[in-house]
Formats: C-alpha cells, sequence, structure tokens
C-alpha cells in the first residue's frame, strides 16, 4: 500500500530504510496553454540511488469559442483532424487511458462538429 512520506530519502543524506526500494514524487503545475506532470523517480539499489525524471505537457482544453456557426464544421488543421481521428478509434476501442485521453478531451472541446462527424462515421 501506498504511504506518504514527509521526505525525499537519499542514500548519503537520508538513507532509505531497507524496505524501501523506490520512491516517487509527483509535482502539478500550470502554464499559460498546458498543465505539466513532473515526476522523480528514485530508485535505491544497496547503499546508491538512482533518480530518473518524465515531464509530461498535457495540453490545457480550450473554451469554445465563436468557431461554429449554422452548424457547420470548425475550422480544423489536417493533423488536428487526424489526430482527433487516431483519438476517437482508440477510444471507442476503451485503448486509451490516462494521459492520452486528455488530448482527446482537448481537441472534442476545440471541435465538437468534427468530433461528432468522426463518430457517426466510425
Amino acid at each position: 500500500m501506498a504511504q506518504k512520506n514527509e521526505t525525499l530519502f537519499h542514500s548519503e543524506l537520508n538513507p532509505a530504510p531497507k524496505s524501501v526500494f523506490r520512491q516517487e514524487l509527483i509535482t502539478w503545475y500550470e502554464t499559460e496553454d498546458s498543465l505539466i506532470r513532473k515526476s522523480l523517480t528514485r530508485n535505491f539499489l544497496q547503499d546508491r540511488h538512482y533518480d530518473s525524471y518524465v515531464s509530461e505537457p498535457i495540453p490545457r482544453p480550450e473554451e469554445q469559442g465563436d468557431e461554429i456557426t449554422n452548424g457547420e464544421l470548425e475550422n480544423i488543421t489536417s493533423s488536428d483532424l487526424e489526430r482527433l481521428k487516431w483519438y476517437v478509434e482508440r477510444d471507442l476501442k476503451g485503448e486509451l487511458g490516462y494521459p492520452s485521453g486528455l488530448g482527446l478531451i482537448a481537441l472534442r472541446k476545440k471541435y465538437p462538429r468534427n468530433y461528432q462527424q468522426i463518430l457517426d462515421e466510425l
């Protein structure tokens, strides 16, 4: 089970108990265009530790603007259209998880009419 620790263990400054073999620190923060998930993973092996670091930008879902008029499709770039199709196909197969699902949410909110047309085609 998970346990809350008040400190990040370090092989020289604050050694981990023998039972601890891995520790993770996750930090979320916002930028103007996205959310960022940074994770530090520290693996312990005997009297040493090894760190790995991952930074994942997650596009911020954009608010729906005035792009929809008279029920017409939004002006969508070909790359966004292909990406939206890819996300929808994976989602319908149940293959889309976190954090990829956030990409689908962002595109679905930005292009709701295109999203519906792709659903209707599939």
